[in-house]
């Protein structure tokens, strides 16, 4: 599987990796997935199994269309960020923050 979108840490990286591949051969600690119409619960259902079986530490589904993110950290772990909240990255991305409305432009 390959998420819309990955964070690696440098704890993640083999000692001095730089990455240079589309799509390394490494498990991301974040995985964000941008929702499209053709997606479908059961293929993103197991796709969030495989991140975490994998060790995924933190996974988005950022949905346009209804202008949410939901926040899993855990596959039965989650909970829906909508225009009044912030998005962090928690424990596996520090410091990180931007208010939903903003993913959305």
């Amino acid at each position: 599987r390959a998420p819309d979108v990955a964070f690696f840490s440098r704890a993640t990286l083999p000692k001095g990796t730089v990455l240079s591949e589309p799509i390394p051969d490494l498990v991301p600690d974040l995985a964000a997935e941008v929702l499209s119409p053709s997606n479908s619960r059961g293929e993103m259902a197991d796709k969030l199994k495989d991140y975490f079986f994998a060790g995924v530490k933190l996974v988005w589904y950022v949905d346009p269309r209804t202008r949410t993110v939901d926040v899993f950290t855990a596959p039965d772990a989650s909970h829906t960020l909508a225009a009044a909240d912030t998005l962090t990255g928690g424990a596996v991305l520090p410091g990180f923050a931007v208010p939903v409305p903003e993913l959305f432009g």
